[in-house]
């Protein structure tokens, strides 16, 4: 299924009570549940991509796509049934672009980091004909839901959207993914600055963090490369696959 497939007006499912006609008896339960459609306005051919998450708070949040426009993030509350525009992306970056230079897409699955944040990023989306803008690139936007607060922490990669975006709150560290050539940046929340780690990642790449705090992604040739923060150092390796025989003698 592509992603274009993904069903905005089923990402949220809240149990409810069976009608009173006895429903049709299947080889398993149902579980029953009410589709609830994305706030309008925040979307676009009703399209969306893996953008999805529970918030700390119980909370459902959801990216949007909204082509040739602007990007929302949708907050989603189950007890309620009630959403709301937490991001707009144009207003939080300060944007107006349209058409194929427009902030289209959140693309990025949303991470939740332990304060509670939630850590998106923009796209660009699809290029209509005779349009001759150019995109500029995506941004990093931050949504807290303590303060009701959304903070750009700007560009990566100029001409780049993101995919991919994982905070290390601990070490005030973001590792971020753009599109479409898969670079691999790191934020530094204090000089609040991006540098390129170095090897080009496979397309749709995500940043996934160890025990010891270290940050584990797959190469563009399918290599394993881990950056130590502690050393600033990226080392590649080779991807072994270890296969084990067992058996029963008796």
């Amino acid at each position: 299924m592509g992603c274009r497939q993904f069903a905005l007006g089923l990402v949220a499912l809240v149990a409810s009570v069976a009608s009173s006609a006895e429903p049709p008896r299947p080889p398993f339960r149902y579980v029953w549940g009410t589709a609830h459609h994305i706030l309008p306005g925040t979307h676009t051919d009703e399209s969306g991509y893996f953008s999805l998450c529970e918030g700390l708070d119980g909370r459902i949040y959801v990216g949007t796509a909204r082509y040739n426009e602007n990007a929302h993030l949708v907050e989603f509350d189950p007890a309620t049934g009630r959403q709301r525009a937490v991001i707009d992306a144009n207003a939080v970056c300060g944007l107006t672009a349209r058409g194929y230079a427009a902030q289209a897409k959140i693309h990025t699955r949303n991470f939740v980091g332990p304060s509670g944040r939630i850590y998106v990023g923009t796209k660009q989306g699809y290029r209509r004909q005779g349009d001759t803008s150019q995109y500029p690139g995506g941004y990093i936007i931050v949504y807290d839901p303590r303060t009701g607060r959304a903070e750009s922490l700007g560009m990566p990669y100029p001409g780049q959207g993101v995919i991919d975006v994982v905070a290390d709150e601990a070490r005030g560290l973001l590792y971020v993914v753009t599109c479409e050539d898969q670079h691999w940046m790191l934020y530094d929340v204090k000089t609040r600055r991006y540098r390129e780690l170095g090897p080009l990642l496979t397309p749709y790449a995500t940043t996934l963090i160890d025990r010891d705090g270290g940050a584990i992604a797959i190469t563009a040739d399918f290599r394993h490369a881990r950056y130590d923060p502690a050393t600033g150092q990226v080392t590649i390796r080779d991807i072994v696959l270890v296969f084990c025989q067992t058996w029963n003698d008796g």
